[in-house]
């Protein structure tokens, strides 16, 4: 079908006279005519894209819980009664849990892509260390974490360290031992015994503290 071109412009009308309207009302008509027609002609000439089959991949979980990238953040891998485990590429961004009644050694494994990190719960009575190319501390204390992150070539980590002295912000568990010259060591609900130094070389006092609370106290000498 051939357009018809529109060339002309809406002549003058009449509008008083009933032909005038008449006639300008076919004009209109006959406008919108041309109008659809050129629309019609448009539409053929343009082509439109449509969007191809689009194919969305997942990671999936691997071994021990995590995932590799992203996907693994936030998995846990449970290592409980395992005295060695190698570290592997699921477990970035996973919570590796090791524990035993013997010493545990984690190696961490550098045939992993960067980047990398995992974290280390040592949920046990016994220490947990970690084996490897390793800048930072090694040795993760019962209760303890490690936080360890890989560059490539080494892994840098950090653990929560175990208190020997009080200018440390930790504290070993109640009723140990902690050596501190001078300072004070704060902790909630302890539980022990204060000694206090004799005076004059004669009996040394005691302060006995129970889930925080003083229960007796005896005066040095």
């Amino acid at each position: 079908m051939s357009t018809n071109p529109i060339n002309v412009r809406l002549p003058q009308f009449d509008l008083t006279t009933e032909d005038g309207r008449q006639a300008a009302h076919r004009y209109v008509a006959s406008g919108i005519v041309d109008l659809n027609q050129a629309l019609a002609a448009l539409n053929s000439k343009v082509n439109v894209i449509k969007p191809t089959n689009t194919t969305i991949i997942q990671s999936t979980a691997g071994a021990g819980g995590g995932g590799g990238g992203i996907a693994g953040l936030g998995g846990v891998n449970d290592q409980l009664g395992v005295t060695s485990y190698t570290t592997q590429q699921s477990d970035n961004g996973a919570k590796i849990i090791v524990g035993d009644s013997s010493p545990v050694t984690v190696n961490l494994s550098a045939a992993v892509t960067t980047p990398w990190f995992t974290i280390i719960d040592n949920d046990s009575s016994s220490v947990a260390t970690l084996s490897g190319t390793i800048e930072g501390a090694r040795s993760i204390y019962p209760g303890g974490f490690a936080v360890v992150f890989f560059d490539g070539a080494t892994f840098w980590s950090g653990c929560t360290p175990i208190a020997t002295d009080s200018s440390l912000g930790v504290v070993q568990p109640d009723n140990a031992t902690i050596g501190a010259a001078n300072g004070i060591i704060f902790t909630i609900g302890a539980t022990g015994t204060i000694h206090i130094p004799s005076v004059d070389s004669g009996m040394a006092g005691s302060i006995s503290v129970v889930k925080g609370l003083i229960t007796a106290f005896t005066n040095p000498t």
